[in-house]
């Protein structure tokens, strides 16, 4: 039993240590789109205020390429049909900039609103979220 623990102890350590602290890189940037393009964005949310009912209104989401290689905007998406957007379909270079235009119309919407827009891309792992609110009347 002794022995199970102490193998035990031994390979958690070296885990722990071998992965987390030996190569001086994060997990994400090994080998991963870390490396090529690092989509920035200024803000991931915006707030519309007090808005009336049929109201149309819109903004936009600034972001920038602070990778290495072209940032290519695959898809944006919209929570519902009230929201429509419009990106870049042209690769963005290193250290340039672009924007995600959004749209939102409050036609039948009451109270508070909350909208999420997904960016997919290749300068993130993971889809990023953007956010639209607003307090419609």
């Amino acid at each position: 039993m002794k022995n199970v623990v102490f193998i035990f102890i031994i390979f958690s350590l070296t885990v722990y240590y071998g992965c987390s602290k030996g190569s001086g890189k994060s997990v994400a940037s090994i080998g991963g789109v870390q490396d090529s393009t690092i989509i920035v964005f200024t803000k991931n949310v915006h707030d519309f205020g007090e808005l009336k009912s049929g109201e149309s209104v819109g903004c936009n989401f600034n972001f920038t390429n602070e990778g290495k290689k072209p940032l290519l905007i695959q898809n944006v998406t919209a929570g519902c049909g009230c929201t429509n957007v419009k990106y870049p379909l042209k690769p963005v270079a290193p250290g340039k900039s672009g924007f995600i235009e959004v749209s939102y119309n409050t036609r039948g919407k009451q109270g508070h609103q909350r909208q999420v827009i997904t960016v997919f891309s290749n300068g993130s792992e993971h889809p990023e979220t953007l956010i639209i609110r607003a307090n419609v009347h």
